[in-house]
């Protein structure tokens, strides 16, 4: 723990199995958690996001283009590109393979990743 950034927080999690917008729900309130706790000790209102190690059973592959993965998402490779997108929209929709999901779907699904 020599080159952690302090404050730490550890949180365990276990993520809905069967919604996106549910996961996304719980990794948000996780997160909000975490900084209002660090907020909390330090007496200290303007401190940003801490260092932080989420784990437990996400209930999700965290691919690239699922709403998950826009919070832990690299942005310096940039957005995830509409296949992605399409893809993550799909499988956690549980359609069929080979079926693409409906471009009202695509919407929600994209507006879910940038409220992420």
């Amino acid at each position: 723990l020599e080159n952690v950034n302090w404050p730490f927080v550890v949180s365990s999690i276990h993520l809905d199995a069967t919604s996106e917008v549910k996961r996304v729900g719980q990794i948000g309130r996780c997160l909000r958690r975490a900084r209002a706790f660090i907020q909390h000790l330090a007496n200290d209102d303007d401190l940003c996001f801490p260092s932080s190690l989420i784990a437990g059973d996400m209930n999700t592959e965290i691919n690239r283009g699922s709403c998950v993965s826009a919070y832990f998402a690299d942005e310096s490779i940039g957005a995830p590109k509409d296949v992605d997108m399409a893809t993550e929209c799909a499988s956690s929709l549980r359609l069929f393979p080979g079926t693409s999901p409906s471009e009202s779907q695509i919407e929600e699904w994209i507006q879910l990743y940038n409220e992420a």
